[in-house]
């Protein structure tokens, strides 16, 4: 009996030993399958943002390429160049808009502004756009013009912003190899590519009006009864209101006890 029961004391020591090591085991899984998770679910996160964020990127590109008239390539192209000479981009469309606007326009500056750089406006029209701004560098270095000459003689094609004029009068150099950049890198997406993103891009936009939707009805719903129960809480302050009754109360109370401790204090 002595005997069975060390094999038992033994056995059961063998067990919890055994047991404990199973559930150490399980703890150091169970820790490493949370690690994992959280390190998938962050990478996941990371992913997203970058997906989002390319995608507002191709979007908005893909915007200005059409409002100017150009390609995804030819936009980046100018965009690059222009960065890289510190034309903010804002500046860069707006010089870009009103040179094509000046052109079409034909007016006498235009006219003499395109003569001096031995250009017509039916030459350069049918141009690409990154092509069309290089052409134009091109033509004002070769005229070797001071900042102010350049700036007078571009200021009758539209451009406006000093940090456009001195991007210009770097040639076109810098604007053909942007635009190789461009395409080596492989931002010059194709109009069909840019545009199932932008319309994709949109309609993802269109998930705030989950929230406008949302709030608007829980104000249709809510608000006229909060108004009503803003009219009947002020209504009862008025004289021989249930609450203007409950506030007297809470003062008449509080002038009493205050009455007590004076009489206490000064007794």
């Amino acid at each position: 009996i002595g005997a069975l029961r060390v094999n038992l004391g033994l056995d059961s020591a063998q067990f919890e030993k055994g047991a404990k090591r199973a559930q150490s085991s399980t703890q150091k899984l169970a820790a490493q399958v949370k690690k994992i998770a959280a390190i998938g679910a962050a990478a996941f996160t990371a992913l997203n943002a970058a997906a989002l964020a390319g995608a507002r990127d191709i979007d908005a590109a893909a915007k200005a390429s059409r409002r100017l008239g150009a390609s995804i390539g030819g936009f980046e192209a100018i965009k690059l160049a222009a960065e890289e000479a510190g034309v903010p981009v804002s500046a860069l469309t707006d010089n870009l808009q009103n040179i094509d606007r000046e052109i079409a326009k034909g007016g006498k500056n235009t006219t003499e502004a395109l003569d001096r750089l031995g250009l017509t406006a039916e030459g350069i029209s049918t141009l690409e756009a990154d092509e069309k701004i290089a052409l134009i560098a091109d033509r004002v270095k070769d005229l070797g013009l001071s900042s102010g000459e350049a700036t007078a003689l571009l200021q009758a094609l539209g451009v406006r912003s000093r940090e456009m004029v001195l991007l210009l009068q770097g040639g076109g150099d810098a604007i053909r190899q942007a635009r190789k950049d461009v395409e080596d890198y492989g931002l010059a997406l194709s109009g069909p590519v840019a545009a199932s993103i932008e319309q994709a891009n949109d309609r993802i936009g269109r998930l705030s009006l989950v929230a406008r939707v949302f709030g608007q009805q829980m104000a249709i719903a809510v608000v006229p009864a909060l108004g009503a129960l803003a009219l009947a809480v002020t209504d009862s302050l008025r004289e021989g209101g249930a609450l203007r009754a409950v506030i007297d109360g809470i003062v008449s109370a509080t002038r009493g006890w205050v009455t007590v401790i004076s009489g206490a204090v000064s007794g």
